[in-house]
């Protein structure tokens, strides 16, 4: 898969598991790169979609980094993000 976001490549990505785990029964998750940090961090955004439908949704800012070794992601870091409401 190929991620484009604001004119940056990021390339391609594995991203099975590369959320963040969330309380509750989810419907949906929707999770899209922002920017590299530096290199071999990035930061993502996570929106989560309840099911149930009264508009209680959930969004995330993450930081990823990458292990060379594993060749995988690691999340090193998570915040909710405030609702706009």
């Amino acid at each position: 898969m190929f991620i484009i976001a604001q004119a940056m490549i990021f390339g391609e990505v594995k991203t099975e598991n590369l959320h963040v785990d969330v309380r509750g029964d989810v419907r949906n998750q929707y999770v899209t790169p922002l920017r590299w940090v530096k290199p071999a961090v990035l930061l993502l955004e996570q929106l989560s979609i309840f099911r149930g439908g009264d508009g209680k949704d959930a969004t995330y800012q993450f930081t990823a980094r990458f292990d060379e070794k594993t060749g995988k992601f690691r999340i090193i870091s998570k915040k909710k993000v405030p609702s706009k409401e």
